[in-house]
């Protein structure tokens, strides 16, 4: 049987248990059918789990029926949900794939740790995989979104992705298996659907050994990805630090398409966030201190030859680690705004090496402040401002080095004033 010995060889290879359980996720479906009989007849434990998402009307509940069916003639337990789409769709604003998807899989591992089962098999196959690696190549994707789905994710084993669907077919066939087909395979309203229906056809019929094609590279791609992986690691602790990334040293070292590579690895697997790694060429071509590259939780901050990052994710801006948008003006377009939340410097402040920075008040800190001789207490300016005991500790300091440039919304300090020779301005605004 050579869709038996595959499964076998792959869980032998992920070192899966056969004394263990196994949740097989059961629709009913052949592949779902395939895979749980194939995993029975090898020795394994299972436990069936059934979705019934009530998306194709009485067809929903007659693939629970076959499910319960099969579980009932192989002696196999039988868990079933049922799922409302509709509501968490509303919720979440998620399409319908990414719902069934979420749903499906948040309820897969609640039900692993429930049963203490070692692994959740999932029937995804060669096809299956095939056509992941198509819709990621229309989309913007890496190595990781080419090489496709893998045999082993956390909990999650796909022990059949080296299985063909002919292969399947057969032992459906060869066991005489009774199976269920999904209505909605054969329509073209999901993206999906229209790769397997309409797009890989053509694609076999241009080439015939395509599948066998694309399966190897993405082996080959696997491969690489691993590799890559072990030297992106070695990048990231010479050039990294923390939140912090050395852009100009990597430039200057690995030159500027190496470097582009780097960071932009280094951005992806720190945020879910594409609109900051899209934006690699810019950070790295940018010189400008003090320019900022927001992230859905907080923003990125170029100072000197540094990225800096900064969570703003606190809804509290008084926590936030950096509460300050800053940009540039021409002396020739400026437009002076009277706002307590908006602070004015003349250019020459980002021409140095030094950093910029924020932090809050401790008791002593001391600052010259703009239009006065000398210095003054930050506790004596809190006083004047009548500003609560309890909140002065809230209020941000925008430093420079150790200097304090302005104590936000309420005094700038007297350095780097705006004066007739002043060609550019920068303009920072407190974001309360």
């Amino acid at each position: 049987m050579e869709l038996l010995e595959t499964i076998s060889s792959v869980l032998d290879e992920l070192q899966i248990d056969r004394n263990g359980t196994l949740i097989t996720a059961l629709s009913g479906g052949a592949d779902s059918i395939a895979l749980t009989h194939a995993l029975l007849k090898l020795g394994y434990r299972c436990i069936a789990a059934h979705c019934n998402f009530h998306l194709r009307g009485e067809e929903s509940n007659r693939d629970q029926r076959l499910v319960e069916t099969f579980c009932s003639s192989n002696d196999i337990a039988c868990h079933i949900k049922h799922f409302d789409v509709n509501e968490y769709q509303l919720a979440n604003s998620a399409s319908v794939e990414m719902a069934c998807r979420d749903l499906r899989y948040e309820w897969f591992e609640s039900l692993r740790a429930e049963t203490g089962a070692q692994a959740i098999a999932v029937a995804h196959h060669q096809d299956d995989n095939i056509e992941t690696f198509m819709i990621n190549l229309m989309r913007k994707t890496g190595i990781k979104g080419l090489r496709g789905m893998q045999s082993k994710n956390g909990f999650i084993i796909r022990p059949m992705l080296r299985c063909s669907r002919k292969q399947i077919e057969r032992y459906i066939a060869e066991n005489d298996l009774h199976y269920i087909v999904d209505s909605t395979n054969l329509q073209n309203d999901y993206t999906r659907n229209k790769i397997r229906n309409i797009i890989l056809p053509c694609v076999y019929d241009v080439f015939p050994n395509a599948q066998k094609s694309i399966s190897g590279t993405m082996e080959i791609l696997s491969s690489a990805d691993s590799f890559i992986d072990s030297a992106l690691s070695s990048k990231f602790a010479e050039y990294a630090d923390g939140n912090s990334f050395r852009i100009s040293d990597m430039v200057n070292n690995e030159g500027f398409q190496n470097a582009t590579f780097i960071l932009y690895e280094w951005l992806r697997r720190r945020h879910d966030d594409d609109s900051i790694c899209s934006r690699t060429n810019d950070i790295l071509a940018s010189k400008q201190t003090g320019r900022f590259f927001p992230t859905k939780q907080g923003v990125y901050v170029i100072n000197r030859d540094i990225l800096e990052y900064y969570d703003n994710s606190s809804t509290d801006a008084s926590s936030r680690q950096f509460p300050f948008a800053i940009r540039t003006i021409d002396a020739c377009d400026f437009s002076f705004k009277d706002d307590a939340n908006v602070a004015y410097f003349d250019g020459s402040m980002l021409d140095g090496s030094g950093r910029l920075w924020s932090r809050h008040w401790i008791p002593g800190d001391r600052m010259r402040p703009y239009g006065m001789k000398g210095s003054k207490k930050l506790s004596d300016l809190f006083c004047n401002a009548k500003i609560a005991v309890g909140r002065k500790e809230q209020i941000p300091l925008l430093m420079l080095d150790d200097d304090i440039l302005w104590v936000a919304g309420i005094r700038r300090s007297n350095l780097y004033p705006i004066t007739s020779n002043t060609v550019k301005i920068i303009e920072i605004k407190y974001l309360t």
